[in-house]
C-alpha cells in the first residue's frame, strides 16, 4: 500500500512539473492574446532566462514589435539568435523577415535566405515562400553562401550527433509550426 501510495505522489508530482513548466508559456501566450503584456513579459522573461526557446521567441517578438516593451530590435535578435540556437523555426522566420526587411539590422539577402531555408527545412510552408522569393533577387554565388551559411547555423555540419538532434527538434517543433503558421496567417489579416 505504501508503495502505491508513493507511486501516486511521485506520478502526481511528474505530471504537475510537466504542465506547471509549459503551463508557464502557455501562460505567457494566453497573456499576450489578451493584451496584458505586463503579465506576458513576466512569463517570457523568466522562462527565457532559463533557456525555454519558445518564451525565448515570445520575448523577441515583444520586443520587435514594443508590445508592453519599448521596441528595440537589438534585444529582439537577441533573443531570436538564442531561440534558433535551439531550433525554433518560428524565431529563424522572425531573424530573416529584421534582415529581408532591414528591420534593426542591415538588409541581407543572404543572411535572410539563410533563416528562411533552416525554417523551410523544418516544413514552414511561408518560410520556404519567402526563401524562393528572395532567392529571384540572388545571384548563384549568393545563394550558395546561403546554404552554406544556413548549414552553419544549424550546427550539422560534419556532426552525426547535431544531425540526430536536428531531427528529433524537427519531430517536436511540427506542431508548434503548424500553430505558428495559423497564427501568421490570422495575424496579417
Amino acid at each position: 500500500m505504501k508503495n502505491l501510495i508513493f507511486a501516486l505522489v511521485i506520478s502526481s508530482i511528474i505530471i504537475y512539473s510537466e504542465k506547471s513548466f509549459g503551463g508557464d508559456v502557455e501562460r505567457g501566450v494566453n497573456a499576450y492574446i489578451e493584451q496584458n503584456y505586463v503579465a506576458a513579459h513576466a512569463e517570457f522573461s523568466e522562462l527565457a532566462q532559463q533557456g525555454d526557446p519558445s518564451a525565448q521567441y515570445w520575448l523577441g517578438f515583444m520586443h520587435e514589435n514594443g508590445n508592453g516593451v519599448p521596441q528595440n530590435y537589438s534585444e529582439a535578435k537577441k533573443w531570436y539568435e538564442r531561440s534558433v540556437g535551439q531550433g525554433k523555426a518560428s524565431a529563424q522566420v522572425q531573424l530573416a523577415d529584421m534582415y529581408y526587411y532591414g528591420r534593426g539590422v542591415p538588409k541581407d539577402y543572404v543572411q535572410s535566405y539563410a533563416y528562411y531555408d533552416l525554417a523551410a527545412a523544418q516544413g514552414v510552408e511561408y518560410a520556404e515562400f519567402n526563401r524562393d522569393k528572395v532567392a529571384h533577387g540572388m545571384t548563384d554565388a549568393e545563394i550558395a553562401e546561403a546554404q552554406g551559411r544556413a548549414t552553419n547555423l544549424s550546427g550539422r555540419e560534419g556532426d552525426e550527433n547535431a544531425d540526430d538532434a536536428y531531427a528529433r527538434a524537427q519531430e517536436r517543433l511540427s506542431k508548434r509550426n503548424r500553430f505558428w503558421e495559423f497564427l501568421k496567417f490570422h495575424w496579417e489579416d
